[in-house]
């Protein structure tokens, strides 16, 4: 990761931690530089406001995926239970925001980031790793929707930002995993029960 990669996630962390301390909209430019250890100049090299920040914060457990992807890897031989295990790395980092940051977070990225380009090479990383666990779930028989694996991918990822949204007009007030976990079962139609839960 280069300098500049470094410091825009460094950018989005500050801005995430001093949104958990002191609820989003309490949390100005200033103090995102002041957490970086930035100046005003070099975050607007990156970010037009505050708000664009928290659209961006749904890239930063990318990292986290591709850290633990060969571990999971190895611990599960099924491609369903690989896709629920990286699944659950985005379930538990939104549910650590608390429902008024996730909130912004979700309008934030709704608004401004286009997870499905038709072009694989403009897709997240992360998104081209569930695309090709799909297939393989196709091919072993572990799941009967036989859609398109590309377009499964995108149907779990706007019920997953449904979610999001939900749960945060409810300001918390359901099981934010057996609610994301029912919804991937609705999509993927599993043949065989997921043991990971």
């Amino acid at each position: 990761m280069g300098k500049p990669e470094i410091t825009r996630k460094n950018i989005i962390l500050a801005s995430i931690k001093l949104a958990k301390e002191n609820g989003p909209s309490n949390v100005t430019v200033r103090e995102i530089c002041e957490e970086a250890g930035i100046s005003k100049n070099t975050f607007y090299l990156y970010f037009h406001n505050r708000d664009e920040v928290f659209g961006e914060t749904y890239f930063t457990d990318d990292d986290e995926k591709q850290r633990r992807f060969p571990e999971i890897m190895l611990e599960y031989d099924s491609p369903l239970e690989q896709f629920w295990e990286l699944l659950k790395i985005d379930i538990e980092r939104h549910i650590s925001f608390g429902p008024k940051l996730l909130a912004t977070i979700s309008m934030q990225n709704v608004q401004q980031i286009n997870f499905f380009s038709d072009d694989p090479s403009e897709q997240p990383e992360t998104v081209k790793v569930f695309t090709s666990l799909v297939g393989k779930m196709q091919r072993m028989g572990e799941i009967k929707n036989m859609a398109e694996p590309f377009n499964i991918v995108k149907a779990v990822y706007n019920s997953a930002i449904g979610v999001d949204i939900r749960w945060t007009q409810l300001d918390g007030g359901f099981d934010f995993k057996k609610e994301s976990f029912d919804l991937l079962c609705t999509i993927l139609q599993p043949t065989r029960p997921i043991e990971n839960y």
